[in-house]
Order: structure tokens, then sequence, then C-alpha cells
């Protein structure tokens, strides 16, 4: 639920319902995505839609990838936020370089 003092939309242009739709205020249209899993989005009133607007990252994987759930919640588990770099952090980095050429400075 939103509150009356929080105006709906998104700081994200592409996200806000003008963006693709104008600004013709049907109320009928969905506001506000209550979850979402590969091509498909429920608004908050429980229906479900194709998504073809794609939300941001959505493009590659989908939404709700079960290996990138998975890496996330592998990541959390392992507190991998602290006062230093985390060990995957220079791993990474290194495969970056390694496929990149020109990508020096990761």
């Amino acid at each position: 639920m939103t509150s009356p003092d929080i105006p709906g939309g998104t700081s994200t242009g592409s996200k806000r319902v003008a963006a693709f739709l104008g600004d013709h205020g049907d109320p009928e249209f969905p506001t506000r995505m209550r979850r979402s899993e590969g091509a498909r989005v429920w608004d908050d009133r429980g229906r479900s839609y194709l998504d073809f607007i794609m939300g941001l990252g959505a493009v590659t994987l989908g939404y709700g990838h079960p290996a990138v759930a998975a890496a996330a919640a592998t990541a959390i588990d392992d507190g991998v936020t602290g006062p230093i770099p985390p060990e995957d952090e220079g791993a990474l980095a290194e495969l970056l370089v390694e496929l990149f050429p020109g990508m020096e400075q990761v």
C-alpha cells in the first residue's frame, strides 16, 4: 500500500507509465508490481502480464533466474560486504581482464 504522502511512480524514467503509454490516467493500468518471474510480472491486484518492456537487467536472463538468485543468496550468506574487498572481487577482476583485452583497469 502506498502512503498518500509518497508520490507514485519511480525515479527510473523507463518505468514511468507515461513513458510507454502516455499520460492517460487509466485507473485499470497497472502501476505497481508485486512480483516477477521469467518473462512475467504480476501487479498489485494479482494480474499476470507478459513483460514486453523488460525492466532493468531482465533483458538477458528474465526475472528471478534460479542461478542468479542462488548466487545472490550465497553472497548474502557469506557476508561479502565488509571493510576490505572479498576474495571473489579480485578473482572476477582477473577473469574480466582475461576475457576482455584492453580492460586492464577493472
